[in-house]
């Protein structure tokens, strides 16, 4: 099965976004996908901190959702 994770950056918890994105969940077959919702609007997330980690070819939304104490409940997600 695989895994699609949809990042809403909406705030609306019911607007247009999240509209399109469960046309779009109930579209794809279920025993072929699971699809996940991400609110953005739901996690504070800072700005760069020039880090650099982008420059060493790694994803920072990987190392925001290990590292960040803000967003413990996340867990590292593969793309």
């Amino acid at each position: 099965m695989e895994k699609i994770l949809i990042l809403i950056g909406s705030p609306r918890k019911n607007g247009n976004s999240v509209s399109m994105a469960k046309r779009l969940r109930d579209k794809l077959n279920p025993e072929l996908y699971e699809v996940n919702f991400l609110h953005l609007y739901d996690y504070q997330i800072d700005a760069c901190i020039d880090c650099r980690v982008c420059k060493k070819g790694r994803w920072y939304v990987k190392l925001m959702m290990i590292c960040s104490s803000s967003t413990p409940k996340l867990t590292p997600v593969m793309f």
